[in-house]
């Protein structure tokens, strides 16, 4: 939308030629910013290795293969749906726990805690979400003496009434993420049912399968972007979907 034609601004972003780089390789704007409903983009630039083509953020040195793009929007703000936000979905025993809301803003609001799935009637602990009857802000729970399970926190109004969910999964300290087969041995064909606790609990969770020592350690391993390193050397790769912490599989 900012640079529509691409022979004056090419705003390439592969390949900015650093180590990875291939001077035969072919250079196309394939990186993008993406906008939907009332946004209109009123600049745009490159992000991208010091004197680059079109680079108007410089980064020394530049770290990848991809150049990246950086939009300015004016946009036209929407209500904010009722909600809450728990500050992580990770939290281990005696850890706080941060929980962010945005209300109605109406007497006897609070923020409680209840066993996954669990309605009103099983709190565990709740907090009022403040004085004045605010709309915005945050409240943080203490985990001291909870029992580690899943959990959600749920925001409430004055007559008990759910108004909005967050889960988070509460693990005794120092609990280390597991990740297991149900099985030791396949067949050829035969799906790999796999189960994990403790991961982060983020979008981009993701599960691999390697052949033995492929799998590396470190940040090489974790990172989707290491260009030959042990994380490009996978055999299989399944995102968790669904996020879920405690349990989920797939073939």
């Amino acid at each position: 939308m900012v640079h529509a034609d691409p022979v004056a601004v090419p705003g390439f972003t592969w390949t900015p030629g650093g180590p990875e780089g291939d001077a035969n390789e072919v250079h196309d704007r394939i990186d993008w910013v993406l906008s939907a409903g009332p946004a209109t983009a009123i600049a745009s630039t490159i992000v991208g290795e010091p004197a680059g083509p079109d680079v108007g953020v410089a980064v020394d040195p530049y770290p990848t293969d991809h150049r990246g793009v950086v939009s300015t929007f004016e946009v036209v703000p929407a209500a904010a749906p009722v909600l809450l936000a728990v500050g992580s979905r990770r939290v281990e025993v005696g850890e706080l726990l941060p929980v962010t809301f945005h209300a109605p803003g109406k007497g006897g609001e609070r923020i409680a805690i209840v066993p996954a799935g669990a309605a009103a009637e099983a709190i565990v602990t709740d907090l009022p979400t403040g004085e004045g009857r605010p709309t915005d802000g945050s409240v943080s729970f203490s985990t001291t003496g909870l029992e580690p399970r899943a959990y959600e926190a749920i925001l409430l109004d004055a007559k008990a009434t759910v108004l909005s969910r967050s889960p988070f999964w509460l693990y005794p300290g120092g609990a280390p993420a597991t990740v297991a087969t149900d099985r030791a041995a396949y067949l050829p064909g035969e799906p790999i049912r796999v189960s994990w606790t403790g991961a982060p609990g983020m979008r981009w969770d993701w599960l691999g399968i390697y052949a033995p020592g492929e799998s590396g350690e470190g940040p090489v391993a974790r990172s989707r972007t290491s260009g030959g390193g042990a994380n490009s050397r996978y055999l299989l790769a399944r995102q968790s979907r669904n996020q879920t912490v405690n349990e989920e599989s797939g073939p």
